[in-house]
C-alpha cells in the first residue's frame, strides 16, 4: 500500500494507511462510470453482503481514476463505500502495472496489512459469484485468528 495521501469524495485528504486493518474489495474506473462500472459496483456490494456474518471484517473501496463528477445515478450504490480519487501511479504501485481498462474489469482483494492479494473479473455471475464468495470465506476464516471486524 503506497503511503500516500488521496482526497475523498466529499474532497477531504485521506491517507491511504487508513485503509490498513481491514479487508478490502476494491474497484478502479472513472467518476463517469457507465452502466458496465455501476454493475461492477453492484457485485462488488453483492458480494460483501453475500458474506453475512463476516461482511463486517471487508470493506468497499472505489479508487476514481480521473476528476469528473461522480454519476449521480450510482449514489445508492456507494452507500457504505469508501470512494477515493487516485492517479495511475498510485493504483498501478497498489494493485499492479496494467492498462486502465484492463484494471476496471478486475475486482482487487487486499488484506489487511494493505497488500494487493488478487484479482477477479469484475463482472462475475452464478457459479463465479459463488466461487468467489467460497474463496473470500477461506481468506476470513485462515484469518480470524489475527483479524478482527472492524477498524
Amino acid at each position: 500500500m503506497p503511503a500516500v495521501s488521496l482526497v475523498n469524495a466529499q474532497g477531504e485528504s485521506v491517507e491511504l494507511s487508513q485503509l490498513k486493518g481491514q479487508w478490502l474489495l476494491v474497484n478502479v474506473g472513472s467518476a463517469a462510470c457507465t452502466a458496465d462500472c455501476a454493475q461492477h459496483l453492484f457485485i462488488q456490494r453483492q458480494l460483501r453482503e453475500m458474506l453475512n456474518k463476516d461482511k463486517d471484517r471487508v470493506d468497499r473501496v472505489w479508487l476514481v481514476t480521473d476528476e469528473v463528477a461522480i454519476n449521480p445515478d450510482i449514489q445508492p450504490l456507494l452507500v457504505d463505500t469508501t470512494v477515493l480519487r487516485v492517479s495511475s501511479s498510485v493504483w498501478q504501485a497498489w494493485l499492479g502495472t496494467m492498462p486502465l481498462d484492463e484494471a476496471e474489469q478486475q475486482l482487487f482483494v487486499i488484506d489487511p496489512q494493505g497488500h494487493a492479494m488478487l484479482r477477479m473479473p469484475a463482472d462475475m455471475q452464478g457459479k463465479q459469484a459463488s466461487a468467489a464468495k467460497n474463496m473470500l470465506q477461506k481468506l476470513l476464516m485462515a484469518s480470524v485468528v489475527w483479524d478482527k471486524p472492524g477498524r
